[in-house]
């Protein structure tokens, strides 16, 4: 992809939190948003999760 730029906006847009498959067929979340992977990093510390939010 030569630019992907585009393809990163429509994700913050669309989905800026998401589950995703990577290597080996393990899942993860897909985090495009820097206030988003903060309250994640945030809510990992407290031992807290972030699925309530509307966006997951």
């Amino acid at each position: 992809m030569a630019d992907p730029c585009p393809l990163y906006r429509q994700l913050r847009e669309e989905g800026p939190v998401r589950r995703t498959v990577i290597a080996a067929g393990l899942e993860a979340w897909l985090v495009t948003r820097y206030e988003d992977g903060l309250s994640a990093k945030k809510a990992g510390e407290r031992g807290t999760t972030i699925a309530h939010s509307p966006r997951v």
